[in-house]
Order: C-alpha cells, then structure tokens, then sequence
C-alpha cells in the first residue's frame, strides 16, 4: 500500500512541477507578445524605414500563437493527464486500503466469534458435570463443587470465575471463593441472562448476558454464558439451576484487538474495536471508551464496508457467527487516520 501511495504522491509532484514550468513558459510567451506589439508601434513612427520591424513584429507575433498553442496541448496533455493519473490512483489506494480494513474487521471479529464459541460450548457440557449437578440438589455437595470448579479454572485461564446458582437465583458455589469472598452472598435473580438459563428448553441452549462489569468480581468486566444444571445432567432433564461461566472479556478481548496484524509504521494511527449489536465500544485496542462511547456506522446499508472521511477510513464487518454459535450482531471495526504527507527529498 505505501507503493501505490509513494506513485501517487509522485504524479502530483510531476503534475506541479509541469504546471509551474507551463506557467514559465506562458509569462516568456506574454513578454514575447508584448515585444511584438512594441515593436510594431516603433515601426508605424518610423514610416517606411520600419518596414522591416513591421515584418519582425509578424514573425513574433506568428512565433507567440504558435508557442501559446503548444502551451495549451502541453497542459492538456501532460498536466492535466498526471492530474487525472493522480486522481484516478487515489480512488484505487483509497479503495484497496478501504478493503483491507474491511478484511481485518472481519478477521477481527471472526476470531472473537471463535473464542466465545467455545465458551458456548463449555458451559453446556460442564453442566452435566456429575459434581454441578449434585450441588443443585444437595447443599452439602457444594465443597466438593468448589473444588470441581477450581480444577476446571486452573485448566482453563480465560475465566474469570464460574459459578452454580440455584433455581432462585442464590449462589451456591464458585470457583474461587477466596479471590471472591462476596460472591457467596450474591443473588442474581434479576439478571436477563439468569432467567433466560433457566427457561431454556433444553441442554443444547444457552444465554448470554450483555458484557458488564461485576463488582463481585472486583471491578473485572466480564462476558457470562449460561445454561440450566438438568436433572441427572441429561439434556431433557428439568432444570435444577444454572451453570454460569464468567469469561475474563477484559484481558481475553483485548488481547484480540491489541493483536491486529497490521504494519508497525501503522499502529500510531490506527485503531481496532469491537463493538456491540447497540454500536457500543466493548473492546479498543488503545483503551479508551470501553462499554461509554459509541461509533457511527452505515450498518442499514450493508453488513460490511468501509466509509471514508477527512480524519481517516474505517473499515467494518458484522459479526458471521461460528458453528453453533450464531454471533450477538456484534461488529469488528477498524479505523485507521490518514498518513501525514511524506517530505519531499531536497
């Protein structure tokens, strides 16, 4: 890409310089044209004797329509040809850079897809764990699920904690009842993701709740998935609580968005987001406006693309799900600010 614009940038400058040097010649050929027409004038004063300044004066004067006609297929020609070469290659780099950003939105957002699909998938067959489904029905089996659950952390870092609830929305156990003291005082009875779990139809459903921030969890911003624990952990079982795993969004995501493969010359102007179905930010790779700001996007208008403005070019691509997991209308945005000039060598 910095090719295409290093040509670019290059027919400019020959573009200028040919216009400057057409403007040289046009002011020689007015200074030529005013000499002829001076020269005529001290040929009328001097009647016959100036005949031959008269003959002079034509000669110029045929020499000037001459050169101004070259002048004018000159800047046809040449300048304004490197103008429209020039134009015409912008629109192609603008095009290609626009393109490329929206492939890397979509790669972008492809792998969080991939991520969370296994998220999916792992709360559904830790639900039908012989040691979560005995703490839903037996109070005293919840020791021995903390520490089913910790195993489960230790192997699997990209969690935050996980936790069974019971059908009325009471924590009964987590993994990490230590680094979370406050969590077994927790209800989450109200919360959409907690009701959706329950009432899902069977063990191949699941819920998952909007990325928020749990105090509980000190502050940690978290993406829950969730699923009813089934009677005798069997897919058509009645629900006899919930599983939920807390994934660890904040360090997981941005490590995704931090990891962009882009051109280190690129990464001071460039910025790469996630962004929800509510064009959100919940993820930016510089960290500014996580789960406050939102982007601007043409979203009515295609599921990807990119826009182009004074500032920089964004490229965007709707969230194409997973396997079963069929994606939260999410989007992978990137933006990248227009490189400044490069200095001319002298």
């Amino acid at each position: 890409m910095s090719d295409a614009v290093s040509v670019v940038r290059r027919v400019d400058v020959l573009a200028e310089t040919a216009a400057a040097q057409v403007a040289r010649i046009q002011r020689v050929n007015v200074n030529m044209r005013m000499l002829s027409l001076n020269a005529r004038l001290q040929a009328s004063k001097a009647g016959s004797a100036g005949r031959t300044f008269v003959v002079v004066a034509d000669q110029m004067q045929e020499l000037t329509e001459q050169v101004g006609t070259l002048v004018e297929d000159l800047h046809r020609e040449v300048v304004q040809g490197a103008t429209q070469v020039a134009e015409a290659g912008r629109r192609l780099t603008s095009e290609a850079q626009g393109r490329r950003l929206q492939d890397l939105a979509h790669n972008l957002i492809n792998i969080m897809d991939r991520n969370l699909y296994e998220r999916s998938c792992d709360v559904r067959w830790w639900a039908t764990d012989a040691a979560v489904v005995a703490a839903c029905t037996d109070l005293s089996q919840a020791a021995v699920a903390n520490d089913r659950l910790a195993v489960i952390l230790r192997a699997y870092t990209v969690y935050a904690d996980i936790w069974i609830i019971a059908p009325d929305g009471r924590i009964l156990s987590n993994g990490r009842p230590v680094e979370h003291p406050g969590v077994a005082t927790t209800s989450v009875a109200d919360a959409v993701w907690f009701r959706e779990a329950m009432a899902t139809a069977d063990g191949d459903a699941y819920a998952m709740g909007d990325i928020a921030v749990l105090e509980v969890l000190g502050g940690r911003q978290v993406a829950i998935y969730a699923t009813a624990v089934r009677e005798g952990g069997r897919t058509d079982g009645a629900p006899i609580g919930v599983l939920a795993v807390l994934f660890d969004w904040q360090t997981q995501s941005h490590a995704v968005v931090e990891g962009l493969r882009i051109d280190p010359q690129e990464r001071g102007r460039t910025r790469a987001l996630l962004v929800d179905r509510h064009l959100r930010i919940i993820a930016a790779s510089d960290g500014r406006g996580i789960l406050s700001d939102h982007v601007v996007l043409p979203v009515q208008q295609a599921a990807s693309g990119y826009i182009e403005d004074e500032h920089g070019m964004t490229g965007y691509a709707l969230t194409p799900g997973f396997e079963t997991y069929q994606g939260r209308g999410w989007y992978g945005v990137v933006w990248q600010g227009h490189p400044e000039p490069a200095a001319e060598a002298p």
